[in-house]
């Protein structure tokens, strides 16, 4: 009898790495390595072979892993492109933060609240534990310092895994901003220190003024990547957007089934845990083509005359096609 094969379904997932992927991969982190040791104050020229093997082993078991487990990185090279620059332009951040202002000052809010908001709560958590991985080694930091640096990014990631308006945004660091000062005080306390004014205040102000940055920064994050967040996808399903006027306009008929579409296509993707916001935006635009010729398509008719009746079908066939 023949044995049945074991099946590695995991490792066969964390290996089968597209060649694309791959030269992301290769290109961005020697690039972020050679960022990093810019930074004045920073480990010697001796050190960079290791902090380069150390940058690719943790990225391929934070980053690169959990990204085949997101079907968004299979649709297009611009959202692995995209989170790739924004681990390099963080990284560069965290330590240069770390530098001169110390760890109060570290822009966790800023860096991890943007890969959340664009690629979900999970890529937030493990991008986390990628940047403290990196900026630990680098800067030489402590396990306590580094510990606190993995919970306060995995805590961002929590607090803005579901953020639809600009305002939880700045809610969501005003927790923060509590819990930084809460650990400050209390790491103070427990090394038999007292209080230093210059980073508690850091240390209070550090997620505030994040949380204005990364709302003036996401919507140039997203132009240039087309790449939106729920807070984006919010704002382009405003029925007040002139293209969705413009369709109420010319195609009556194709604006009402479109606003039917997109309720029921709201309520399902809340029965199954799919991005409702992400349903009910792209239901409004998905017949947005029709507003071209919108007197050949049946419910903008009215009972008037097809025109299709009239046409050949090939002809009929490329006015139908030419919507999509």
């Amino acid at each position: 009898m023949n044995r049945p094969k074991l099946r590695f379904d995991a490792l066969k997932r964390l290996l089968n790495i597209q060649v694309p992927s791959v030269l992301v991969a290769v290109i961005t982190f020697p690039a972020l390595v050679a960022l990093i040791t810019l930074v004045p104050r920073m480990r010697p020229s001796p050190y960079f072979v290791e902090l380069l093997l150390v940058s690719y082993l943790a990225s391929f078991v934070f980053l690169e892993y959990p990204m085949r487990n997101n079907k968004l990185f299979s649709l297009h090279l611009s959202y692995r492109l995209t989170l790739y620059l924004l681990v390099l332009f963080d990284v560069f951040l965290y330590v240069l933060a770390y530098n001169y202002l110390g760890l109060a000052g570290v822009p966790t809010f800023l860096g991890i609240g943007l890969i959340t908001l664009l690629f979900g709560p999970r890529i937030g958590a493990s991008s986390a534990v990628y940047h403290s991985i990196v900026m630990a080694y680098v800067a030489g930091m402590s396990i306590r310092s580094f510990a606190w640096l993995v919970g306060v990014g995995v805590l961002t990631a929590f607090l803005l895994r579901n953020v639809f308006y600009r305002s939880t945004v700045a809610k969501m660091a005003l927790y923060m901003s509590l819990v930084n000062t809460g650990w400050y005080v209390l790491n103070r306390l427990g090394m038999g220190l007292g209080p230093a004014f210059r980073e508690f205040l850091f240390a209070v102000a550090n997620p505030l003024a994040c949380s204005v940055i990364l709302v003036g920064l996401l919507p140039y994050v997203e132009l240039a990547s087309r790449i939106y967040s729920n807070i984006g996808l919010t704002e382009l399903g405003n029925l007040s957007h002139p293209l969705l006027k413009l369709l109420s306009m010319k195609a009556p008929g194709t604006y009402f089934h479109s606003v039917m579409m997109a309720n029921i296509a709201e309520m399902a993707a809340e029965s199954i845990g799919a991005n409702p916001v992400l349903a009910r935006t792209a239901s409004y635009y998905h017949d947005i083509g029709k507003v071209r010729r919108p007197e050949y398509f049946t419910e903008n008719q009215s009972g008037r005359e097809n025109p299709h009746e009239k046409l050949s079908p090939w002809v009929s066939n490329l006015v139908l096609n030419e919507h999509v």
